[in-house]
């Protein structure tokens, strides 16, 4: 039987989701609508159209390897690349993460790490800044990291196109009682609504924990023979988004009042930014998004508890880039061939 899915949220995981649907047979409609003036309690910026994309596997001061990373970005690579090929898109961008390491100690536990056999093939030292030099301050030891980057809003923006001119999206909004409504003529309706899941009654009571991420993008202004392609991190994140612009992210926030642009947010990546390059620039945008992270820091997949054709794909937090294409294929076989869904995923308690 040709399963009929609904999809509400076209953000990174119903982009992807519905992509592996439609390669498995299914009938797909998404349900989006363009974003609205943001609120205090409706975060209605998707937090796709603001993220760098980056794809990274060491994370946190102690530079530890991601969850299943190996896994994880085989498929990550797999999909976009194929997902390239079929829409004539730029999405994967091989580079390199160099980080900046700020004291004697930083640089001891980088070397440990990199020694080590799980990490070698994804760290080690970098001899000066390599392509960021001309742009760098003096003073750092240099880890490298082997990383990707991801163009979020080309992918976004085909998907919603594709599925539109074979009249299969729709531009609304989906309360409660309107998804309800939709069980009756769909196999399955799932919500990939990012943050505003949190105020969804039917996703409510799941265990989120909403974080706060803001980024601007800048344009530096002293000349330079070749722009750099790699990405920069200490404090903040920087990474080269095409066109001579940089988007420069500054770590979440856990709390917070609302999803606007702050003038605190900004100005602690300017700040950050200044420790980095002696370069001059101009902030040609600043925005701000929440990202759906949940308590136990995995995604959230599967039929909602008590439901019998509404099921959830959220919870992707601040590696969507790398979690989303395995996620999608993972739900995709669960909703349409009975796959039994992984332990890690499939338990939403608190």
């Amino acid at each position: 039987m040709n399963a009929r899915v609904l999809i509400v949220g076209q953000g990174l995981a119903g982009s992807l989701l519905a992509c592996a649907l439609r390669h498995r047979g299914a009938t797909v409609h998404i349900c989006d609508a363009a974003p609205v003036a943001q609120t205090a309690q409706t975060y209605t910026v998707p937090s796709s159209t603001v993220a760098a994309g980056i794809i990274n596997p060491i994370t946190g001061k102690r530079y530890v390897k991601s969850w299943r990373f190996d896994t994880f970005f085989e498929t990550a690579e797999r999909t976009y690349r194929a997902l390239e090929r079929e829409w004539g898109l730029n999405l994967w961008h091989s580079c390199a993460l160099l980080r900046l390491l700020g004291s004697p100690e930083e640089s001891n536990d980088w070397a440990a790490r990199s020694a080590l056999p799980d990490y070698a093939s994804y760290m080690d030292t970098a001899v000066g800044g390599e392509d960021w030099s001309p742009w760098l301050k003096p003073g750092f030891q240099i880890g490298r990291i082997r990383t990707a980057r991801v163009a979020f809003l080309p992918l976004i923006e085909q998907v919603r196109a594709h599925f539109g001119q074979i009249g299969c999206f729709s531009d609304k909004v989906m309360d409660e009682q309107a998804v309800r409504a939709q069980t009756s003529s769909y196999d399955w309706v799932v919500l990939c609504e990012g943050a505003a899941a949190r105020w969804n009654p039917l996703c409510a009571h799941l265990p989120w924990q909403l974080a706060k991420g803001e980024a601007i993008w800048v344009r530096f202004k002293a000349p330079i023979p070749v722009l750099p392609r790699n990405l920069l991190k200490k404090q903040i994140l920087v990474a080269p988004v095409g066109e001579g612009l940089y988007w420069c992210g500054s770590p979440y926030t856990w709390q917070f009042e609302d999803d606007r642009p702050s003038a605190e947010g900004r100005a602690f990546i300017e700040e950050h930014l200044r420790d980095m390059v002696s370069t001059p620039y101009e902030v040609v945008r600043h925005a701000a998004a929440i990202r759906p992270t949940v308590k136990h820091r995995r995604p959230l997949l599967g039929r909602l508890p008590g439901e019998d054709r509404i099921a959830i794909f959220n919870g992707l937090g601040t590696k969507g880039a790398l979690l989303a294409p395995f996620w999608a294929e993972h739900l995709a076989e669960h909703l349409l061939e009975g796959a039994e869904l992984d332990r890690e995923v499939g338990n939403f308690g608190s």
